[in-house]
């Protein structure tokens, strides 16, 4: 004898469902300054598990949040692709890139004199347009370097040294 299953599924009176795209909005830094690191994040309360971000300068990235330097000025078209595996959505938002403002050094303070084999502070204060974090180098005019806004050097010899101390916020 014989077995035979048959089954059968009914949809019958029931209307299909339409599950909407996911949804989210782009977060970007307040101010975008090329050549400096800007921040683009999605934010969304669905899940995502696949993400492509163009910024508009033909570079592309794949991550939730993701920072980002512009090399060039100008209006630039964000656009970040995103997906549940099954739905896709689709955000853009125009931003403008400005230019880079420098610092500008309002202190320097070292110690004149000569006083080898003795350890010699060193300060600067500078102020950004931008407001972005500054990274301050000094050379100390003997072939020594140093980093940071306030810095104590050794001089093993005598002489006159010229220390020069730049400023950066890139």
């Amino acid at each position: 004898s014989k077995f035979r299953a048959i089954c059968k599924s009914s949809l019958l009176d029931q209307e299909a469902q339409t599950v909407p795209a996911p949804k989210g909005m782009i977060v970007v830094s307040p101010k975008i300054i090329a050549g400096i690191t800007a921040n683009f994040e999605l934010q969304t309360k669905d899940y995502i598990n696949k993400m492509e971000w163009n910024f508009g300068d033909h570079r592309k990235d794949y991550a939730l949040t993701v920072n980002h330097v512009y090399a060039t000025i100008g209006k630039m078209e964000v656009t970040v692709v995103y997906s549940d595996g099954i739905r896709e959505g689709q955000e853009s938002k125009t931003i403008v890139v400005e230019a880079n403002q420098k610092p500008t050094i309002l202190t320097f303070t070292c110690m004149d004199g000569s006083q080898v084999d003795k350890s010699l502070p060193f300060s600067a204060t500078a102020k950004d347009p931008e407001n972005t974090e500054l990274k301050y180098t000094w050379d100390f005019g003997d072939t020594e370097y140093g980093d940071g806004q306030n810095v104590r050097h050794f001089y093993k010899e005598g002489g006159d040294f010229v220390v020069k101390v730049a400023v950066s916020d890139g």
